[in-house]
């Protein structure tokens, strides 16, 4: 959940129905236009520096490599292995 006013973003990302945020802790989630939020973390990686959504599949660049998840961040499998990935978003 994301509570205060000083959290620091990386990236943002629009689609249809959803907003994504990359932040130090993970990405945050929110399907009501940003009035709640979700962090969905994988258990290995912080620093969120890019992320691209296409329907429930996400990408994610953090400082551990990148990351997919097919189910909105819920499972998470790993891409590649460097933050050079960033190139590839």
């Amino acid at each position: 959940q994301i509570t205060g006013n000083n959290v620091m973003v990386f990236d943002l990302f629009l689609d249809d129905s959803k907003m994504y945020v990359g932040s130090p802790d993970g990405i945050y989630i929110s399907e009501d236009v940003g009035k709640s939020w979700v962090n969905r973390k994988h258990p290995v990686w912080s620093d969120v520096g890019k992320i691209f959504a296409i329907r429930n599949n996400i990408f994610a660049v953090s400082n551990n490599g990148t990351f997919f998840s097919p189910d909105n961040g819920i499972n998470w499998d790993s891409q590649f292995h460097s933050y050079s990935s960033l190139d590839f978003l």
